[in-house]
């Protein structure tokens, strides 16, 4: 008994030393500790420390770096954030104190100029490649609504294209995005610098000025934009005329360098889209090493269909014959033309009549099997190359 209230008097000496140093403990000296951890553990560590100091989670105070951690963690995760908070794992803001930091936010259409501005600020610290990139365009249906914010006294919900909106299109409602997205080739961060909201899609005239000013504002902040991508709508089409772009040019003269060149680019995902939608549609499609048929694909589920451990089991009807807004699934135009496709083609061809003669398709599946390996390729050894070597290219 003795000597286990030994060990207990021990403990508690021990205890009361850790408080001691914790009290003496200054925020230079959390700094020199915690300086060689990543940023956003940092800040935990600092949140946890400040939640430490005060007498109850009322009288907490939080960075507004933190609060937006926090708010990403309970969008990805509502469950695991209220276990989080409900055991004190993290010092993690209630629902209703993340709703009050949210309506102090105020997002308006256009460009924001205080992101640009801070874009600009963060550039300053990079190498001269991490600051190339390109601009992604992309514009998406919304459903029309009118909601009254008590905070500015304003109705939103109507077109909003900033300086490019005109008078006739003041009373409409909006139904479509339109969303400015900056990437760098080097680097996994990205950044949205501004959004629209338009009556149907914008136009490709007014496009046309929205990237130039896009442009022009971010190469002023000393970010160098070196293309512009975006998906092949018509009026996005439109919007490449008017900039010189068809079938022997790809790129204008920079608006900011004239001895620099504006590159456009069709986003990736949506030709592969685009290609199953052409093969499905026409039913066949002519190549050098002959006839693609949508058949052949049919024939596999058809031959799968009858076995329980199938050959092809990502290959469903769906792929054939896709539903409502399936067209627009990438995974699925990608699991089209996956090497398992091509794989089964091979194991049925003597064994279906109806792939006697599928040598042509299962050469196109491999071929663009490899292209999206390629494109999907985040290490130089196997990006797609103009070397007739390369061994995506054979």
């Amino acid at each position: 008994m003795d000597k286990n209230l030994k060990i207990v008097l021990s403990l508690k000496q021990q205890l009361n030393s850790i408080l001691k140093k914790y009290d003496d403990l200054t925020q230079t000296q959390l700094s020199s500790y915690t300086e060689k951890l990543p940023e956003k553990q940092k800040e935990a560590i600092n949140a946890c420390f400040n939640a430490a100091n005060c007498k109850s989670s009322n009288g907490r105070r939080y960075t507004t770096t933190w609060v937006y951690e926090c708010l990403l963690m309970r969008i990805k995760s509502p469950k695991l954030y209220r276990k989080m908070r409900r055991d004190n794992i993290l010092p993690l803001p209630s629902y209703t104190t993340l709703q009050r930091y949210i309506k102090k936010l105020r997002p308006v259409y256009g460009f924001s100029d205080a992101t640009i501005k801070m874009m600009g600020l963060k550039v300053k610290e990079m190498t001269e490649m991490e600051k190339h990139g390109c601009l992604l365009i992309d514009e998406m249906k919304l459903s029309e609504a009118l909601s009254f914010k008590k905070s500015s006294l304003q109705v939103e919900g109507f077109v909003d294209l900033g300086e490019y909106s005109t008078e006739k299109d003041q009373d409409k409602l909006g139904d479509h995005a339109l969303v400015i997205l900056f990437q760098p080739f080097c680097g996994k961060w990205f950044q949205t610098i501004g959004a629209f909201l338009g009556a149907g899609a914008v136009p490709g005239t007014t496009l046309e000025k929205i990237i130039i000013e896009a442009v022009i504002m971010l190469e002023n902040q000393g970010i160098h934009v070196d293309c512009v991508t975006t998906d092949g709508a018509t009026w996005n089409r439109s919007m490449w005329k008017l900039f010189g772009i068809g079938q022997k040019s790809s790129s204008c003269i920079h608006p900011s360098d004239s001895k620099r060149q504006l590159w456009f680019a069709s986003d990736f995902p949506h030709l592969i889209k685009n290609l199953k939608s052409r093969i499905i549609n026409n039913k066949v499609l002519d190549t050098p090493e002959g006839t693609v048929d949508v058949s052949h694909w049919k024939s596999i589920i058809k031959a799968d269909s009858s076995l329980q451990i199938k050959i092809c089991h990502k290959l469903t009807a769906d792929h054939i014959r896709p539903k409502h807004f399936q067209t627009m699934n990438v995974k699925m135009a990608f699991q089209f033309f996956s090497r398992s496709v091509a794989a089964a083609m091979e194991y049925y061809k003597d064994k279906v009549p109806e792939l006697n003669n599928c040598e042509a398709s299962i050469a196109f599946v491999k071929r663009i099997d490899q292209v999206v390996d390629a494109m999907n390729s985040q290490i130089p050894k196997d990006a797609l190359r103009p070397d007739p070597e390369s061994i995506h290219n054979k």
